[in-house]
């Protein structure tokens, strides 16, 4: 049974947070230098991390949101089309936390609907669990301990029931691990 979880230590303050989305951007920027992209934000967790990376990029962007349902739930293609009516060459997948489910998935309907789209993936967060993994991930963020939930910087935290995890913490600039609260 749960009890009522609150933020505690800070996993990751907002300097940190700041720093590893300016270099990612920084990245990005020049990886696609002389070319636009289209970005994809999973929504609900990543659209703070978005605003953040979208100031440390200097190539032209083209912004869409998306459910992970409708994400995987038909083409990749299909959604493509519904959010930018223009061809696409390269895609950025936008997710705070990285979803190896999610990536995989990601990966296979790129292979076989845009053979010729560079198709790239952006978590800022990554589970201590998953590092080791041989998952080939294009920018990857900060580590956190499996064992433990985050609040703050735009994360929900699904599936654990509103009263026990106030949807408030979202707001917060740093990143904490919940523990049970008093």
């Amino acid at each position: 049974m749960f009890t009522t979880l609150m933020p505690t230590d800070i996993a990751f303050p907002k300097s940190v947070i700041e720093k590893t989305v300016k270099e990612m951007g920084n990245a990005i920027s020049q990886k696609y230098k002389g070319n636009s992209l289209l970005m994809l934000c999973v929504i609900e967790d990543s659209y703070t991390f978005l605003t953040d990376l979208l100031q440390s990029i200097s190539v032209p962007v083209t912004v869409g949101f998306i459910s992970i349902d409708d994400l995987l739930s038909g083409p990749l293609s299909k959604t493509i089309e519904m959010h930018f009516k223009e061809k696409c060459e390269h895609l950025v997948i936008v997710k705070t936390l990285f979803d190896p489910v999610l990536h995989l998935g990601l990966k296979s309907l790129s292979y076989l609907e845009f053979p010729r789209v560079n198709v790239d993936e952006v978590s800022l967060l990554i589970s201590d669990s998953l590092v080791d993994q041989n998952f080939s991930l294009n920018y990857n963020g900060l580590v956190f301990s499996h064992e433990k939930l985050l609040a703050g910087y735009g994360i929900t935290n699904k599936g654990i029931p509103k009263k026990y995890y106030p949807f408030t913490f979202r707001n917060l600039r740093d990143i904490y691990y919940l523990e049970k609260g008093v």
